[in-house]
């Protein structure tokens, strides 16, 4: 999280992320890298919703349509 901020909070006025499927990245592997290393002993039960799981597929595939064409 500490790699996180930094580079969250600098790239609010210049949008690299929006202009830049490579920032996107690097900033999606600085997650998964934090997220990987704070994990906790006890994990609840989730069980999905219908709404989730579509919203769960389409949010990433409309994202990368839209990296992809850069409109």
């Amino acid at each position: 999280l500490a790699l996180v901020i930094p580079i969250r909070l600098d790239t609010q006025p210049e949008y690299p992320l929006y202009h830049s499927a490579l920032h996107w990245l690097v900033f999606m592997v600085l997650v998964f890298y934090d997220d990987s290393e704070s994990q906790k002993v006890s994990e609840k039960r989730f069980t999905p919703t219908f709404y989730l799981l579509i919203a769960g597929t389409m949010i990433p595939l409309i994202t990368a349509i839209f990296m992809v064409t850069n409109l």
